[in-house]
């Protein structure tokens, strides 16, 4: 396998997040369903991954035997950080509507807690997918 070279921070990374950022303000609003949260939640763990990835690594050049477990990890540390930023989400939505029924309750948010396992395992096998079509080029 080959060296891995980080590119250069993207300067449209900082839109997309600016971009992102409107969507979770305008998603704050409406009434809605688990799956959207989850999905903002996996966004902002993958934009926040594209951020620390770059901002750490940028112009670095790692050898194979750095970056392929490297890039396991980091879709570990993602997928678990898509479980942890989905209850923030939840819990700042369900903090904002002062309604009776809350919009995500307590249980809700605890079964999002308990996919913590297997949310880092798919974010892993995620990495381990990228690295391993890295590897092929």
């Amino acid at each position: 396998m080959h060296p891995l070279t980080i590119p250069a921070y993207p300067k449209r990374l900082s839109l997309i997040t600016l971009l992102f950022g409107i969507g979770v303000f305008l998603w704050l609003t409406p009434e809605d369903t688990v799956w959207l949260a989850a999905l903002l939640g996996v966004g902002i763990a993958l934009i926040g991954t594209a951020h620390a990835v770059f901002k750490f690594a940028s112009g670095r050049t790692f050898r194979a035997r750095t970056w392929f477990p490297g890039l396991i990890g980091i879709g570990a540390a993602s997928g678990a950080g898509a479980v942890v930023a989905t209850i923030g989400l939840m819990l700042i939505k369900t903090s904002v509507h002062n309604h009776l029924y809350p919009d995500y309750s307590l249980g809700v948010m605890a079964a999002m807690a308990q996919r913590l396992g297997s949310w880092s395992l798919a974010g892993a096998c995620i990495g381990l997918a990228v690295a391993l079509l890295l590897a092929m080029r």
